[in-house]
């Protein structure tokens, strides 16, 4: 049985609608599927009662009512609240369903609960679903207290006994299934030996979300897995970022990586640079940090994790634009070597681009334990992977996921490699894809953008795996903006564009 939590099947479910399978269609299979457990081990003619709340759970219920009433089940549905306080658009339609066919149902449980049949063939819970979080409140704990008192051939909870939290399976008290009908996977919770008590039998019942929604990134898991802005904060709440990078050589790079770590959504954006680059390109939105010199050298280290420490960082950006010779690469692995050994700092995650990438298969063993000690997530290209790992790798996307996935554990770090395909893969094996983005996107600088776009979403506080995946999602989207309104990407567009996408993405405009 596969098992996900709560904030994968609701990421899930909106992912499917962007792939063009309605929520309407989920909840009529999710119903049916109920329907079938219920004929499985009951057959008509029965009595079936069904309570049902205002929420996606109802919905199931009342399309497992209608199933049941034209497979020849007397069948009757008991509402908490009246008709108009259902909540879900889809429940509402299968509700009016109900009534058109002349299935009864009863409003109000001030109405009905004095009067409920004390025994019944069938009674089917579509209370209270994922969403619930204990404690258990009135009228709910009287109208389940008044269920678990009803004498029943078959006991049968959709997708959670109401009472239980999906995803602890915490619970002081609950509707006793005998079989609980669990949409597409086993809620997490449930496999708590508490919530066993209230399940009873187990049985998934895939609903038709696809594959594709599970496996590629998609709108649902930039609105599940990304936290919102706090109402009531103060500057630096929502992250505070600083880019190491930059040399007299390449002194644009940085500051992209800045920029788009700034208009990523973040509070407050650092860039720690080699003097050229500062005076190169000013932008009064980037707070600076001057390092003499051309290019970053290990006598800068002690400095910087002054800084680091004293401006309460909690993302870095390492590599931008940084070069790749001797001098540099001893600065990064010396910089590891730094960071590992830190206490009482802010820093929650590194993000290791460009040249810092290059610099790390000089000193892989301090990479490693920077990934034991902080969120480390690595942006590299198909080049750059096959470097960290020492072999070739074919460019085909089977070969490109297992080295993806050697990488993320070999350096106890979540990978993002870069594509036509990115693939994101952490530690634990598990792995997502990202087919948003354009051929445009092959422009010099774009790579710069997405990793300031990672540590913003990691400083906002996505868990790594997921701050990566949606940097790649809403960077690609962003590109593809770009070309359809202006007809060329460049790093500056792209950024230009990163809170269009995301405003959209959060109005639920995509």
């Amino acid at each position: 049985m596969s098992v996900c939590s709560t904030q994968e099947i609701r990421a899930w479910e909106q992912n499917s609608v962007w792939f063009g399978v309605p929520t309407r269609l989920l909840m009529e299979n999710a119903g049916s599927a109920v329907a079938r457990t219920v004929f499985e081990h009951v057959k008509p003619p029965a009595e079936v009662l069904v309570f049902a709340g205002v929420g996606g759970k109802a919905g199931d219920g009342f399309v497992a009512a209608r199933h049941l009433d034209s497979l020849g089940y007397t069948v009757k549905v008991f509402l908490v609240y009246r008709r108009e306080n259902v909540q879900h658009p889809d429940a509402k339609e299968n509700l009016e369903v109900l009534l058109n066919i002349g299935v009864p149902v009863v409003e109000d449980y001030n109405r009905w609960l004095d009067s409920v049949p004390e025994k019944t063939d069938v009674l089917i819970d579509a209370l209270l679903g994922t969403g619930f979080k204990p404690p258990l409140r009135e009228p709910y704990r009287t109208i389940i207290e008044k269920l678990n008192k009803i004498k029943a051939k078959l006991r049968v909870a959709i997708d959670v006994p109401s009472g239980v939290d999906a995803d602890t399976g915490e619970a002081d008290n609950a509707f006793k299934a005998d079989v609980t009908v669990c949409m597409d996977c086993v809620k997490k919770g449930l496999l708590s030996r508490h919530a066993q008590t209230f399940s009873g039998k187990i049985v998934v019942a895939p609903i038709g979300i696809p594959r594709a929604a599970k496996l590629y990134v998609g709108p649902g898991d930039y609105r599940v897995f990304l936290p919102r802005y706090r109402e009531r904060a103060h500057k630096g709440v929502h992250g505070r970022v600083m880019v190491i990078g930059g040399s007299s050589e390449f002194v644009g790079a940085p500051w992209l990586a800045a920029l788009s770590s700034l208009y990523g959504g973040v509070d407050l954006v650092y860039l720690a640079a080699p003097a050229p680059v500062l005076s190169s390109i000013i932008s009064p939105e980037i707070i600076p940090i001057k390092l003499h010199g051309e290019r970053l050298v290990e006598a800068h280290v002690e400095r910087l994790v002054s800084e680091i420490v004293s401006r309460r960082v909690h993302v870095l950006v390492l590599g931008p634009g940084a070069g790749r010779c001797e001098e540099t690469i001893n600065f990064f692995c010396k910089l590891y070597e730094k960071l590992t050994h830190l206490e009482h700092v802010s820093l929650l995650g590194i993000v290791v681009d460009a040249d810092a990438l290059y610099s790390s298969a000089q000193c892989l063993g301090h990479l490693q334990e920077v990934g034991r000690r902080y969120n480390v997530i690595l942006t590299p290209h198909l080049g750059e992977l096959k470097r960290l790992l020492g072999r070739e790798i074919a460019d085909t996307l089977e070969q490109r996921i297992e080295a993806s996935k050697e990488a993320a554990k070999k350096t106890n770090s979540v990978v993002l490699l870069k594509g036509a395909i990115d693939v994101i893969a952490s530690p634990n094996g598990k792995i997502k894809l990202n087919r948003t983005g354009t051929a445009q996107m092959t422009v010099g600088g774009t790579g710069d953008v997405l990793a300031g776009l990672v540590a913003a979403f990691l400083a906002r506080g996505a868990n790594p795996f997921y701050a990566a995946a949606l940097a790649a999602f809403v960077n690609g989207l962003a590109g593809e903006r770009v070309v359809k309104n202006v007809g060329r990407v460049t790093p500056m567009l792209l950024i230009e564009w990163l809170p269009r996408v995301q405003k959209e993405l959060e109005e639920s405009n995509i």
